[in-house]
């Protein structure tokens, strides 16, 4: 696991850092692969897949060489940072990311935040 979001129910079982080794009762591979119909593999997201918001799922991991297993968590849709009702459908955001710089417009309750109410009058 490289990174896990802290909003999501999974951070309180998860840890950076850890190892799956177990999904539900099945062993994950080490090339991250599970059996599927007898000699076949397929990848383990395919177990994944198979679950819907609000299943609960166990794991086990291997955590700073120690195993821990029965590690239970529910799946959750992904969390928008921003209210779905602010942002009006396939409109494009006010907004611009790049190399983790954040563009916007200039407004007057910015100013007024960033240097007071009487920016203006510097």
């Amino acid at each position: 696991i490289r990174k896990v979001e802290g909003m999501y129910d999974t951070a309180r079982v998860i840890k950076a850092g850890d190892v799956l080794i177990e999904f539900d009762g099945n062993p994950i591979g080490p090339d991250g692969t599970v059996a599927f119909r007898g000699r076949e593999r397929l990848s383990f997201a395919y177990l994944l897949l198979r679950k819907f918001v609000g299943d609960k799922a166990m794991v086990t991991v291997m955590r700073k060489g120690r195993k821990i297993g029965n590690l239970e968590f529910s799946l959750e849709s992904r969390k928008s940072l921003i209210p779905r009702y602010l942002v009006p459908e396939n409109a494009r955001p006010s907004y611009y990311i790049h190399s983790g710089l954040v563009f916007t417009v200039l407004s007057h309750p910015y100013l007024a935040t960033c240097f007071g109410s009487h920016w203006e009058d510097n």
